[in-house]
């Protein structure tokens, strides 16, 4: 995300801007480009250096696993995120499960995600479907990771016949 850039291509270099992320290697991309025409690393600040300190989403390759990442810190699903789950939280909670396969680190996820203090969610259930809201999202050239084969069922089977 780029927060508060302040520039004239035309003119002049970059003269500031906030660069957050939550991936290490496109921290070390954005650094490559971005800190020669600043002098500085466009992460620094307070001196804690130019990389997330929880760079959360870094080798998460599983599109439902950053999903339910960004339930966790904030998304279009969740704005704000799930209270008590920042970076530092989710940072802890991905790598406590990383090495389980697929759907049985999803409900591990989810079920830590509900249960964390101040949640507002209270199934597992919920947090999977809001995951998946992002996954399925619609877009201009169709669907962000194909179309979902549980909409289908999911229409034949609460949709009335007027709307089928």
């Amino acid at each position: 995300m780029v927060k508060d850039v302040k520039l004239n291509v035309r003119k002049e270099p970059i003269k500031s801007c906030k660069l957050y992320t939550g991936q290490e290697t496109v921290a070390n991309l954005i650094e490559a480009i971005i800190r020669p025409k600043l002098d500085r690393s466009p992460f620094e600040k307070e001196g804690k250096g130019r990389v997330p300190d929880y760079p959360i989403f870094s080798g998460v390759k599983d599109p439902m696993v950053r999903a339910l990442l960004a339930v966790c810190i904030g998304c279009d699903a969740v704005p704000g995120g799930v209270k008590g789950m920042g970076p530092k939280a989710t940072s802890e909670l991905i790598s406590r499960y990383n090495a389980l396969p697929g759907p049985i680190l999803h409900n591990k996820l989810a079920d830590d995600i509900r249960n964390a203090k101040n949640a507002v969610i209270s199934e597992g259930e919920a947090v999977l479907c809001l995951a998946k809201s992002l996954l399925y999202e619609k877009t201009n050239n169709g669907y962000m990771y194909g179309a979902p084969d549980e909409l289908e069922r999911f229409i034949e089977n609460f949709a009335d016949e007027k709307t089928v």
